[in-house]
């Protein structure tokens, strides 16, 4: 039984081994940057050859095994070293919102006005609270006078008080309600 299980030990570790360096040799070669200057050949790097006979040389499977996992390592390890730092592009800068079509913008003050009528004003309000002097204006021009009536009066005064100025105003003409 002990000579069965050191045998599947051992055969465990060959498939690791074996599997890793093949891995390792058929993976692409990292691509250096064009900017690099470095060299193709690392003249420091060990011979992939010399490995190879140094593994044919071993005896047992066991010392192939560590052999090829220490060449992986060695090489993962060149290959990360080698991999110069992924440019850092800036984010392009922002002059404002999006022009946004005015009827889009219409319709989409409808479709919020609806969903907050289906809510209870207080809780509507809380959402409300959130939004831009301009959304709410038209989320209020989009729903009926009851409504708008009822956000407002759970709105804080002071804020009720400047929406109902900008109500008061005459609606854009490309705005439709």
């Amino acid at each position: 039984m002990k000579k069965a299980l050191l045998f599947a030990l051992i055969a465990f570790l060959v498939s690791t081994g074996a599997t890793t360096a093949y891995l390792v040799k058929t993976a692409p070669p990292p691509v250096a940057a064009p900017d690099s200057g470095a060299a193709d050949h690392d003249s420091t790097a060990a011979d992939p050859g010399a490995a190879d006979s140094l593994a044919a040389r071993d005896s047992t499977a066991q010392d192939s095994a560590v052999a090829a996992a220490s060449d992986s390592a060695t090489q993962a390890a060149r290959d990360t070293a080698a991999r110069p730092p992924a440019p850092v592009r800036p984010a392009a800068a922002r002059t404002g919102p999006p022009p946004v079509d005015p009827a889009a913008r219409a319709q989409a003050n409808k479709q919020v006005a609806r969903v907050l009528s289906a809510m209870k004003p207080p809780e509507a309000a809380k959402v409300l609270a959130f939004l831009s002097d301009d959304e709410v204006e038209g989320i209020l021009r989009a729903v009926g006078p009851r409504q708008a009536a009822d956000f407002l009066t759970n709105l804080p005064k002071e804020r009720a008080a400047a929406l109902s100025r900008r109500l008061l105003q005459p609606q854009p003409k490309d705005a439709t309600r």
